[in-house]
C-alpha cells in the first residue's frame, strides 16, 4: 500500500491523491486504509495485477467508506476483488465492492486483468415432505372419569387395617357402594397396590390419585381414600399420528473467496407412521419424501433451479380403523427459493457511482442499491 503525492492539475477543482493496494488484503475500509483524510480530494486508487482482496467477515471485499465530502473516489482495478459466498442461515453472498456513503462519487475502472467478483448466492432450500395422515379410530373398554367425593353422593375407593392384620376396604361410585359394610371376604385384588378390581356383575373398576383419609363406614378406622372410575364401555381407541415429513439438506453454499460452491448436504427421510391405540385403530401414514435442496451459485449467481420436483411429497394417508377412516396426509411445501442471497459487483446507495469496464475485464453478477 503506497500513497503519491498530492498534485493539482491545470483547470482540475480537485486535488489528487494517488493510492496502491497491492498484495493479498481483507475486508479493506478504503477511507480507513488511506488514514481518514479530511481534505475533498480526488482519491485514485489502484489495485495492481496480481493483489487480491478478499472478503471474510464484513459485508464487502472493499468498503469505500466514507470520504470528506464533495471528494471523487477513483478505484483502477488490475487484480480480482472477491466476496464471499452465501450460506444459508447465516449470511448472504458478500459483495465485492461497497459504496453506500453518501456526499462522495465513486467510479470503478476495471481494466483488462481486472475482475470483480461478488460471492455467489447459496442453494435453494428443498420442499419439506408433508405429514402422514392419522389413522383412523376403534374403540376399547377403559376407565370412565376419575370422581372423588365424601359427600352425598360419595365415590371414592378407600382401604387400610386396623394394625391388627383386619383389613377394611370400601368402594362408593355415585352413591352406590359396591363392597364394604362389614362385607367379607376382603376383594380378590392382588394387594394393595393393585388399580383394578374386577366385581363381576358390576364391572370393574379402577383405582385413582391418592387423596385424604376417610373413616371405615363400619369399623370406624381411617382408611386411605382414592379417586375412583367405573369402566365405560366403547371408548374411542385414536389412530397413530401420522409419520413426520422428509425434511431437505442444508442448500450448498455460495462461490466466494473462501472457496468454491458447495453440493446440498443429505436429506432426512420421512418418519413412519404410528400404531394406533389397539389393534381396532389404523395406523398413521408414513410422511412424504422432501424434494432435493440445491448446490450454491456462482459469482454473483443465484444457484441453479432445481431439475427434479419443487415440491415435497404428500404424506401417506392413514390406515382405517374399525370405526373410523384414516385422514388424507398433507401436502408437501414447495422450495425456498434463495434468488435474493446473491452479493453486488458494485452496491451503491445515494452516492454517485460508475462503472466503466474500459478493459473488458471480468466482472460478475450485476451492481445493486
Amino acid at each position: 500500500m503506497t500513497f503519491a503525492a498530492r498534485t493539482r492539475r491545470a483547470g482540475q477543482s480537485l486535488p489528487v491523491v494517488q493510492y496502491t493496494l497491492s498484495g493479498t488484503l481483507e475486508d479493506v475500509v478504503l477511507v480507513d486504509q488511506m488514514g481518514n483524510p479530511t481534505t475533498p480530494a480526488l482519491y485514485r486508487v489502484t489495485i495492481p495485477e496480481g493483489s487480491l482482496i478478499g472478503n471474510v467477515n464484513a459485508s464487502a471485499a472493499l468498503q469505500v467508506g466514507q470520504f470528506p465530502a464533495g471528494s471523487t473516489i477513483e478505484i483502477i482495478n488490475y487484480g480480482s476483488i472477491q466476496g464471499r459466498g452465501a450460506i444459508y442461515g447465516v449470511r448472504n453472498g458478500g459483495d465485492a465492492i461497497r459504496a453506500t456513503w453518501p456526499g462522495q462519487t465513486v467510479k470503478v475502472i476495471n481494466k483488462t486483468t481486472g475482475k470483480i467478483y461478488p460471492g455467489g448466492g447459496h442453494g435453494h432450500y428443498g420442499g419439506v415432505g408433508g405429514a402422514g395422515g392419522q389413522g383412523g379410530y376403534g374403540l376399547y373398554n377403559g376407565p370412565g372419569d376419575f370422581l372423588y367425593s365424601t359427600s352425598s353422593p360419595p365415590s371414592y375407593w378407600a382401604f387400610g387395617d386396623d394394625g391388627n392384620g383386619n383389613e377394611y376396604f370400601t368402594l362408593y361410585h355415585q352413591g352406590n357402594v359396591y363392597y364394604g359394610m362389614g362385607d367379607s371376604p376382603f376383594p380378590p385384588y392382588e394387594g394393595e397396590n393393585a388399580t383394578v378390581w374386577d366385581s363381576g356383575d358390576y364391572g370393574k373398576f379402577y383405582r385413582g390419585s391418592a387423596m385424604g383419609l376417610v373413616p371405615d363406614p363400619f369399623s370406624g378406622y381411617m382408611l386411605q381414600s382414592y379417586q375412583v372410575a367405573r369402566e365405560d364401555y366403547n371408548l374411542t381407541a385414536p389412530g397413530g399420528e401420522g409419520g413426520a415429513g422428509g425434511l431437505p439438506g442444508t442448500p450448498g453454499k455460495g462461490r466466494g473467496y473462501e472457496g468454491p460452491a458447495g453440493a446440498a448436504g443429505p436429506k432426512t427421510p420421512p418418519g413412519a407412521g404410528q400404531p394406533g391405540f389397539n389393534s381396532t385403530a389404523g395406523a398413521g401414514g408414513a410422511g412424504g419424501e422432501a424434494s432435493d435442496s440445491t448446490e450454491g451459485g456462482d459469482w454473483g449467481s443465484a444457484a441453479p433451479y432445481p431439475s427434479g420436483p419443487d415440491q415435497g411429497e404428500r404424506g401417506q394417508t392413514g390406515q382405517n380403523g374399525d370405526f373410523g377412516f384414516g385422514q388424507t396426509g398433507q401436502e408437501g411445501q414447495y422450495l425456498v427459493t434463495a434468488y435474493h442471497t446473491v452479493g453486488a459487483s458494485v452496491r451503491y446507495g445515494t452516492t454517485t457511482v460508475a462503472i466503466d469496464n474500459e478493459g473488458d475485464g471480468e466482472i460478475a453478477g450485476s451492481s445493486m442499491s
